[in-house]
């Protein structure tokens, strides 16, 4: 079993959370870590509750909705790219 954490912008935090959350991964936490960090970033730790290969497609498809939402607001602090 892995423990993991992905960083992301308020506006990734419900998409990749639900999409996590579908797929069979607990989140077990969501913080942050720096003050007057812009744009706003938390860290979303997750703790998986299967087997490894289910976990690591629920993962993609969670990751797949941060590129998403990359790719909408460019100003999110990370480059956007077209998919």
């Amino acid at each position: 079993m892995v423990m993991g954490g992905l960083v992301l912008t308020m506006d990734e935090v419900s998409p990749v959370m639900k999409k996590l959350v579908e797929g069979g991964i607990e989140v077990t936490a969501l913080h942050n870590h720096l003050l007057r960090n812009q744009p706003f970033t938390c860290v979303c730790c997750a703790w998986p509750r299967q087997p490894r290969e289910a976990s690591c497609h629920a993962a993609r498809r969670a990751r797949r909705k941060q590129d998403a939402a990359q790719h909408c607001c460019p100003g999110a602090g990370r480059c956007a790219t077209t998919h």
